[in-house]
């Protein structure tokens, strides 16, 4: 490819969502600097939209549809969302089998993504239902979220891989198991460029490689 050199170099700036870069890309980041002994990782956590220019970023991750077209966009997965809460707050969750069910229960919002409505589909009728919600908590955090989830004060619509360790544990419990909100597309992006520096095209590589 033009403009590759063959061994990378120098700093790898990386802007990632905060809930993100904690955890989420740790068998790449590993891969990388071993491979990679002269390459430095700048790992810069951000919810904000990436400034390339101002912050001399390589590239970004980024949740959600890319709409700038000067930005090439490489999808690396997609985020699966579902409705949970605690067991303390929900303590027969296998009685709750549709969205409606939930219509008067303390909901948690995430306002980056949901405020007062939800919507979910049924994974095998493809059936959708609308739920207008009212929250009693509302953040822009995905742990914030699952904290006050964790204490029982509300129902959520969350990420799975957040909460996953606390399904398993019990400290959290699945409802609606047959439905799921609309998942979340993450994307590796970068500015279009004829010059892609070889520290860029092996981080892009390895990033292949990330499963959800």
């Amino acid at each position: 490819m033009s403009g590759v050199k063959t061994t990378p170099t120098g700093v790898l700036r990386v802007q990632v969502p905060q809930a993100l870069g904690i955890g989420k890309f740790n068998s790449v980041l590993e891969k990388y600097l071993h491979a990679y002994q002269r390459v430095d990782v700048e790992w810069i956590l951000s919810d904000k939209a990436p400034d390339f220019t101002t912050e001399q970023l390589d590239c970004a991750i980024k949740v959600g549809n890319i709409v700038d077209p000067s930005l090439v966009a490489m999808k690396i997965f997609e985020l699966p969302r579902i409705v949970a809460a605690s067991r303390d707050l929900v303590p027969h969750p296998k009685r709750i089998l549709h969205p409606s069910d939930l219509k008067d229960s303390p909901w948690l919002s995430f306002k980056t993504h949901y405020t007062d409505q939800i919507s979910l589909t049924h994974l095998k009728t493809h059936e959708e239902a609308k739920l207008k919600i009212r929250p009693r908590f509302c953040t822009d955090s995905l742990f914030a979220l699952r904290e006050v989830a964790l204490l029982g004060f509300g129902v959520g619509v969350f990420s799975k891989w957040v909460i996953e360790k606390d399904l398993q544990e019990g400290r959290l419990v699945q409802l609606c198991k047959e439905w799921q909100a609309v998942g979340l597309p993450v994307y590796l992006i970068y500015p279009q460029s004829r010059l892609k520096p070889a520290k860029l095209h092996a981080f892009i590589e390895l990033m292949k490689t990330q499963k959800t």
